[in-house]
């Protein structure tokens, strides 16, 4: 008759063989890479993108990593002053070389009690991958380190290769990289390599630090503006994320500059709906709502100045006329020789005056002779010849 029951060492191998495969998923669910997609934090200038420092990492001097290059030893970032980026549940893969890198409890130069030790005997690395890079367009390796021997700090973004971006061959805190331009990065990995096997290698407060930020908050306005070819507009800023509460932050200026002999009408909006405009003469400014999205069309038009016809008569007739614009001089002024002999009333042409000469008269009234020395015109105008007698 056959049993349903276990014997001892039966239960023993599949327990152990449960827990085996336990182990394994455990392992194949850490070094997972976080998706980047459910990232939803902005960087900001000056923050910490990532940083291990180690903290209460405190397991012997000879104490090795095991021998595998994908596990990862620690949770990301401990930063006790909260400027980390990281959230809990953004796990970075770290991966080092077996035997030769391991976490040490001595204290170094420029290392505390708990930080990472490369061993000089052979070549080593640690690396952190898939860090999320939040937004931030630039950023910069730091780290500390003791031990005059050469290491070379590597990054990689997104899926791309390994580029190698500071080398340092000295012991000294606050290490840093010239920027690296992550416009439109996910994620960043950084690799430190040791190249030498001069001394042993200790490093330290590992981190990459934001330089230059550009928020994710997905709300954005694009500016677009048209004019009517007798002046131009311009907008400032010609984008702008619209996510803040301050209203500030959500106005675009505008300037006109009319060509000469224009001048500038109200702008015309379209585009954001509940967009608002408000200013005059050729400074405006809109204010936009808070999350708008799409494109503020921004249309200009320019009405010209004012032209009033002015009249040169002689005798009563006119000899000449021209069109000038408001609050501007005449361009030219006739001479005595533009007057026709049969509208001269005189011996000799004196000059032009704004006001006729109904009958003769002994005392002259006040003429001019030149372009600058004429009157602004303001309304439509008439000038008279003026003409003198020589005394018999």
């Amino acid at each position: 008759m056959m049993t349903n029951l276990l014997n001892g060492a039966q239960v023993a191998n599949k327990l152990f063989s449960t827990i085996a495969r336990l182990r394994l998923l455990l392992v194949m669910l850490l070094t997972l890479t976080v998706s980047t997609e459910v990232w939803g934090q902005s960087a900001e200038v000056n923050s910490i993108l990532w940083q291990e420092s180690f903290t209460g990492t405190t397991t012997s001097t000879t104490t090795t990593f095991t021998a595998s290059t994908a596990d990862v030893i620690s949770d990301v970032a401990n930063v006790e002053n909260g400027t980390t980026m990281f959230q809990s549940a953004d796990i970075a893969s770290l991966k080092y070389t077996a035997s030769n890198v391991m976490l040490t409890a001595t204290t170094g130069t420029n290392c505390t009690a708990a930080h990472i030790w490369l061993n000089k005997q052979t070549t080593a690395y640690f690396q952190a991958e898939g860090i999320p890079l939040y937004g931030a367009t630039k950023v910069c390796i730091m780290w500390n380190q003791g031990g005059a021997s050469s290491i070379t700090a590597h990054y990689k973004l997104d899926d791309g290769d390994w580029t190698p971006i500071h080398s340092t061959s000295s012991a000294a805190a606050n290490i840093t990289s010239s920027d690296i331009n992550t416009t439109n990065k996910k994620t960043i990995a950084v690799k430190f390599v040791r190249t030498s096997t001069k001394t042993n290698i200790r490093l330290d407060d590992l981190r990459i630090k934001v330089t230059e930020a550009t928020s994710s908050c997905g709300s954005k306005v694009t500016i677009n503006t048209t004019n009517d070819g007798h002046g131009t507009i311009t907008a400032s800023p010609t984008s702008i994320e619209t996510c803040s509460d301050n209203d500030e932050d959500r106005k675009i200026t505008i300037t006109l500059n009319p060509n000469q002999h224009y001048s500038s009408n109200t702008p015309v909006i379209s585009g954001i709906a509940n967009a608002t405009i408000t200013g005059s003469g050729n400074t405006y400014t809109v204010q936009l709502p808070k999350s708008s999205n799409g494109t503020l069309n921004i249309s200009a038009t320019f009405k010209e100045d004012a032209k009033y016809t002015v009249t040169w008569s002689a005798d009563g007739t006119p000899i000449k006329t021209q069109e000038v614009y408001v609050n501007e001089q005449v361009s030219e002024v006739p001479t005595s020789s533009d007057i026709p002999e049969e509208n001269r009333c005189g011996d000799k042409f004196v000059g032009w005056t704004i006001a006729p000469i109904a009958t003769p008269q002994n005392e002259a009234p006040d003429v001019f002779t030149t372009v600058a020395g004429s009157p602004t015109i303001t309304e439509p105008t008439t000038f008279y010849a003026v003409f003198a007698d020589y005394e018999q």
